[in-house]
């Protein structure tokens, strides 16, 4: 126990005094740059190393009340998913009509002749309507800002 507590005491002060010994490495648009101190003790950059953080994109959806409602999700799911995870109601995938800002209806993709013929049965289509089912969110892209379209029921249980 005595030397187990001196082995845990000796890799904390050591591990203080290295870390005090390293400056603040800033990010940049990829990742987290890494340092790595080589045994003859120089210092050098790794490559970036890609972090949790850097993949989220937050998405505002905003109702027809006009109230905001801001959430997190991660790169390459689908805008649907998040509003599934974050309790956002949009019906189901054939039925998630919403209506993005213009900036990020311009970011992303177009839409495919799929999701165009899906899109006319909707009376209440502009031209930056969008299903959410077809949109894959992309970190490297703006915020999207998305206002809901009309709820609508189907019949799939």
């Amino acid at each position: 126990s005595s030397i187990l507590s001196r082995s845990l005491s000796y890799t904390l002060s050591h591990n203080a005094s290295r870390h005090q010994a390293y400056p603040t490495v800033p990010r940049n648009e990829v990742g987290t740059q890494c340092r790595a101190m080589s045994m003859s003790g120089k210092v050098k950059t790794l490559s970036p190393v890609p972090h949790a953080r850097d993949r989220l994109v937050h998405i505002t959806f905003s109702n027809n009340l006009g109230e905001r409602y801001r959430v997190a999700a991660f790169h390459g799911q689908t805008l649907y998913e998040a509003a599934v995870k974050h309790k956002v109601q949009l019906g189901d995938l054939l039925t998630c009509h919403v209506i993005l800002s213009p900036d990020t209806y311009n970011a992303y993709p177009k839409p495919l002749s799929e999701e165009l013929e899906i899109l006319e049965g909707f009376p209440e289509r502009t031209p930056t309507s969008r299903m959410a089912s077809f949109i894959q969110l992309d970190s490297s892209l703006p915020e999207p800002v998305v206002a809901l379209g009309k709820f609508q029921e189907t019949d799939i249980p």
